[in-house]
């Protein structure tokens, strides 16, 4: 994890140096331990550097070919390292930073590099010769990049805010972006909470030019292939495979490793193998980060705890634990910094419990936090199958399934609610659900909304119509089990939730790292036969069968997934009513212009007497994250105390 920034001036004025220092003091957190600049006439590069690689340490960025024709800065680790030295005819270049290698790659396959490229990147080539910017942002999108531009020039960085450091970019918000937030939707996939700041989307590349702006897509996941192969044994070991090999690309590290653990098949799956590879090689023990709520009421505790399986985990040895205890923190304690950090309002409910694992990791001197961040979209639980067994007609095979889930599952579904959650309802447009649920509100038989967006900006935005625009784009009449899991990886969810935990690392000067992003694990597991998913009523089978004799069996055969929402909605009500009280009834607030008052008041009565539905407790959520947010682009007076910004002190 690093810092890259970079001006481009397409009428020819030089670059100021003094802008490409602003901005990378705005990213200071993101690169501790190395900052430097490269300019050219119209153009650029900026890098900040955080060692986390044994090759990082002697890497210099901006790096500048032999040449002169050629200068990268980059944030990237390179996973397919020895492959990329052969093909490139390096000869012995083990030691060579991971940077050096995208320069090479690019240099013989030029804008095609990416696709030749295996790991976590972000990065932007100046090419003297062509006299153009190339940039471009890994297959997942596990590191993010964001830019702006005009006729005259072109911006980019690591993070929004080294951006909005520079006075001729705008401050102005993006309102279709609020809109999208406060509907509980994922945006489109190049839209920031700025009117005038884009995000590159993953898997994209990035040409500049004087006189054009390009994006190109470069890899899509592919729903066509199936492997086959001769048993479930033989399914399992290649998954086994792929995944060990997602785990160890990711330890490289000169610096101490750390894993969040939850105790869910995910995070203990990347746990243990991490712990076994790291024994290989004779290195130190894992840090493992767990939040554990020991103080919850028992009603509420067993739905949250899951501390039997952590334990039961960190019985095999290898581990060194830490603990943050969730239920002592206030989920607005630190919420406007975490904000200011993520450069738009919070989305994951769970941010303040991973804010305080990573300052617990940085004590730690952890540069690496391995995850198991999405690992149910990459493996996919496997539901899908059911709509395919449906629309196939093959009812014995759906009967069975159907009849096992519910035998297995400790959701308490029937398996009448299978069939409708799962295989009935992903085969009919949402469009037919709006005009239905519209139906019922214009004879007053419906609900209340589940939204408290202002109906009046909601129409002025027209989020209702730009949300069925996405959702007719990815609707296919009876898809395939693959194209439905294919769907899920592809959707905006995915970099979005990398973007998160790479920002929230970022501020501790640690390196998020996601062994399910890994293109090659994500490739075998949408590639499976979907009986390998959904087996017997049992979700995710191939990870289970993959993990046997390296999970405790408890663990690799839980039939439930805790949730940290009861603690989030007695903590929020505990430790900040006041402050929200100030905001839900403050018709001046700066959410006035976005949600709609009355309906807000009602979720918000109905949260605090205990009456609420899950809907209510997300409406007060967001529109106080939402204020909270505004009031840090000083759109408002803060009724939360902000926490002084400490410097943060680079780990040695």
């Amino acid at each position: 994890m690093s810092a890259i920034v970079g001006i481009y001036n397409r009428d020819a004025r030089p670059v100021q140096g003094a802008d490409l220092a602003t901005m990378l003091v705005a990213l200071a957190h993101r690169g501790p331990d190395r900052s430097a600049q490269w300019r050219s006439g119209p153009i650029g590069l900026g890098h900040g550097m955080l060692h986390t690689t044994p090759e990082s340490l002697h890497e210099q960025l901006p790096l500048v070919s032999r040449d002169g024709s050629l200068v990268i800065s980059a944030d990237a680790r390179i996973d397919n390292r020895a492959e990329l030295i052969a093909n490139l005819g390096l000869g012995d270049r083990s030691a060579s930073a991971d940077s050096e290698l995208i320069l090479a790659a690019y240099a013989r396959w030029g804008t095609d590099c990416p696709r030749r490229l295996l790991g976590d990147f972000s990065f932007a080539i100046w090419d003297a010769r062509q006299q153009r910017l190339f940039c471009a942002r890994d297959h997942l999108g596990a590191k993010p990049f964001y830019y702006t531009y005009s006729s005259q020039w072109l911006a980019f960085g690591s993070e929004i805010k080294a951006l909005l450091a520079l006075p001729t970019v705008s401050s102005a918000v993006d309102e279709v972006a609020i809109a999208y937030y406060l509907e509980g939707a994922f945006e489109e996939p190049t839209r920031t909470f700025f009117r005038d700041i884009v995000r590159l989307p993953a898997a994209h590349t990035l040409i500049i030019s004087r006189e054009s702006v390009q994006t190109q897509r470069y890899w899509a996941p592919d729903a066509t292939h199936e492997l086959r192969l001769g048993s479930d044994a033989e399914y399992a070991e290649g998954f086994r495979e792929a995944f060990r090999e997602a785990v160890r690309c990711r330890l490289r590290s000169a610096f101490p490793i750390g894993c969040t653990l939850s105790g869910g098949l995910d995070s203990s799956s990347v746990a243990c193998v991490a712990r076994d590879l790291l024994r290989q090689d004779g290195r130190a023990n894992l840090h493992t980060f767990s939040a554990i709520f020991p103080d919850l009421p028992a009603r509420d505790l067993h739905k949250v705890d899951e501390q039997r399986y952590i334990e039961a985990v960190l019985q095999t040895g290898g581990f060194q634990p830490h603990y943050t205890y969730g239920d002592r923190l206030s989920p607005l304690h630190e919420a406007e910094r975490i904000m200011r950090h993520l450069d738009m309002a919070i989305t994951s409910p769970n941010a303040y419990i991973t804010w305080e694992i990573y300052r617990t990791a940085q004590q730690q001197q952890v540069r690496v936090m391995l995850d198991g961040c999405e690992g149910d979209i990459t493996v996919s639980h496997g539901f899908e199958y059911l709509a395919e067994l449906l629309w196939r007609g093959r009812w014995p095979t759906l009967s069975r399934e159907l009849t096992a889930l519910a035998r297995e599952s400790a959701s308490g579904y029937t398996p009448r609610r299978f069939l409708w959650e799962y295989g009935a309802r992903p085969l009919i447009p949402e469009t037919l659900f709006e005009g239905y649920h519209a139906l019922r509100r214009r004879l007053g038989a419906a609900s209340a909304p589940a939204s408290a967006i202002s109906p009046g900006f909601a129409r002025r935005v027209e989020i209702s119509r730009r949300i069925r625009s996405q959702q007719r784009q990815s609707y296919r009449l009876f898809p395939t089990a693959r194209e439905l899991h294919r769907q899920d990886i592809d959707a905006v969810i995915l970099p979005n939730v990398a973007e998160t935990a790479d920002k929230i690392g970022a501020a501790f000067q640690i390196e998020s790292r996601h062994p399910f992003f890994d293109k090659r694990l994500v490739e075998f597991c949408l590639s499976l036969p979907a009986d390998q998913k959904l087996h017997q009523g049992w979700t995710r089978a191939i990870m289970r069968h993959g993990m046997a004799g390296i999970l405790p069996h408890d663990v690799q055969w839980r039939r439930h997934k805790s949730t940290f929402s009861p603690n989030l909605w007695r903590k929020l009500l505990e430790h900040e009513r006041p402050q929200i009280d100030t905001i839900i009834h403050n018709p001046d607030d700066p959410i006035a212009r976005y949600v709609d008052f009355p309906q807000l008041q009602r979720s918000y009565q109905r949260y605090t007497a205990q009456t609420s539905q899950p809907s209510d407790n997300r409406n007060v959520y967001q529109a106080t994250l939402l204020s909270l947010w505004l009031q840090t682009l000083g759109l408002g007076h803060s009724t939360i105390p902000r926490y002084e910004e400490t410097k943060e002190v680079p780990i040695r």
